[in-house]
């Protein structure tokens, strides 16, 4: 017999199984003894090194110091270290900011805003009960910061 010709086809088997135990124990550890281990909060703020809130999640969003944007939201908002709103989740979504000024939407809508540095939307994706989806992206106007 040889060794090597064997440990080939040996090693994916060791793996799978090694994979197959190891996942079993993970999914097995992992189950909740009781209802009370789910986590319940009204929100969420993530701060950085420097005590900046990053990530605001709510329903609604707490209004925090720092951010620039003072409209209420419901969902997740990811923050620069300016303060300024860079991504947005939410149902419904934060009214748009188009040239420095937050604008009307035309419905509630349910989905993701990309902003750039000025808070300005930039891309999204967003589904409408009386319009539909629509994904869709603007172009910068103006200079680069």
């Amino acid at each position: 017999m040889n060794l090597r010709s064997d440990t080939p086809r040996s090693t994916p088997s060791l793996l799978v199984g090694f994979f197959a135990g190891l996942l079993l124990a993970l999914s097995l550890g992992a189950a909740p003894e009781a209802p009370d281990d789910v986590l319940r909060v009204k929100g969420l703020v993530v701060e950085d090194e420097e005590g900046r809130p990053r990530i605001v999640l709510g329903a609604p969003v707490a209004r925090v110091e720092g951010r620039r944007r003072t409209d209420p939201s419901v969902g997740l908002l990811v923050l620069d270290e300016n303060g300024v709103d860079r991504v947005s989740v939410g149902a419904p979504t934060t009214a748009p900011r188009a040239g420095g000024r937050v604008h009307e939407r035309i419905g509630d809508a349910a989905g993701i805003e990309i902003n750039d540095e000025a808070g300005n939307e930039r891309a999204g994706f967003a589904t409408w009960r009386e319009v539909g989806s629509s994904t869709g992206s603007t172009k910068r106007t103006g200079p680069r910061p």
